[in-house]
């Protein structure tokens, strides 16, 4: 993940570039291996005419109505720092299975951030985030078709939220503690309650012309961010010329656009010419990659769902959301 914050520091201003697929951490680095050299040493995957299938259950995308009112901040609250319950923990094998990332969305982020009925039903929703995650998480052999080796994933979390644990900022002030007290991992519950911060944030007034700070820090989100990357100035490396490339996989988009600015609330400019502009989830945005976005989190579900026997991320979110349903 990518995301552009910018942080206002006594009289310094700092531009804090998050890229969350560059962490790697293994005791064998045999055995290790990150979803970038993952796929680039699927060679024959650059071989495909056709783009990967999209996961069953994936609905049409874009923005939800946020569930919280107008606000300027917000605040993580307690219960998602500590993350206490042993059922967010990684299992034996030391891996955040699919079942329990998408709990973890749907708990902390969907719940808190979607307004309820609105344009992103649940399912949809869900399937999203874990095909951002198969694309995102730090993966190894083991981990292939059951979820993410949270050891590897690190202190990134499985969406890969650099920005949550920035320098220089009261959100890392306060994230980094608890990152630190769960042995340099980012929990699920932060994880999940990022990424609907990210794809569902609150605006700021009813003009919805910008989005609340995160713990007084400002960050470029999904919201208000254009369906198609072809509206940005700056095109990914491996995208075709003369095709649209949708930019949201479910809620979760791949270039943002609104960013809450105490001096005017500017948005993100759709005319950058730098490269990987607006990032946010930017899978498909390094030419290694084999695959443009969305392409890229295709390929890489289908690297998972190929592992699984009897199941996929339709049916893990069907009984996820069934269950958080029961009285």
């Amino acid at each position: 993940m990518f995301v552009l914050l910018q942080v206002m520091v006594d009289r310094f201003a700092w531009v804090i570039f998050a890229v969350g697929v560059i962490f790697v951490h293994c005791e064998e680095i045999e055995e290790c291996l990150n979803n970038d050299t993952f796929a680039a040493l699927q060679t024959h995957s650059g071989l495909h005419s056709e783009p990967a299938p999209e996961p069953a259950g994936l609905g049409p995308g874009g923005n939800p109505e946020p569930a919280m009112p107008y606000m300027s901040n917000l605040e993580i609250d307690d219960e998602v720092l500590a993350c206490t319950d042993p059922k967010w923990k990684p299992n034996k094998g030391g891996i955040w299975t699919f079942e329990q990332i998408a709990e973890a969305f749907m708990e902390f982020g969907f719940k808190k951030f979607y307004e309820p009925g609105s344009k992103a039903d649940a399912i949809s929703a869900c399937v999203a985030s874990l095909t951002i995650a198969a694309g995102e998480c730090q993966e190894t052999h083991h981990s292939m078709g059951i979820g993410c080796d949270a050891k590897a994933t690190h202190d990134s979390g499985v969406f890969q939220l650099d920005f949550l644990r920035a320098p220089f900022t009261p959100l890392g002030d306060k994230v980094n503690p608890q990152i630190k007290k769960d042995g340099n991992m980012m929990n699920l519950c932060i994880s999940g309650f990022g990424a609907g911060f990210v794809t569902g944030a609150p605006y700021t007034s009813s003009s919805k012309t910008g989005v609340a700070y995160l713990e007084k820090t400002p960050i470029y989100t999904c919201m208000g961010a254009p369906a198609d990357v072809n509206a940005y100035s700056c095109p990914d490396p491996l995208a075709k010329p003369g095709v649209i490339y949708p930019n949201f996989i479910g809620t979760f988009c791949h270039k943002g656009y609104l960013q809450n600015d105490e001096q005017g609330k500017q948005p993100c400019s759709l005319t950058q010419t730098t490269p990987r502009c607006c990032g946010i989830f930017m899978g498909g945005a390094n030419d290694y990659q084999l695959a443009p976005f969305p392409e890229y989190y295709f390929m890489k579900a289908q690297e998972h769902l190929s592992k699984m026997q009897g199941k996929n991320f339709k049916t893990i979110c069907e009984k996820v959301i069934d269950y958080m349903d029961q009285p």
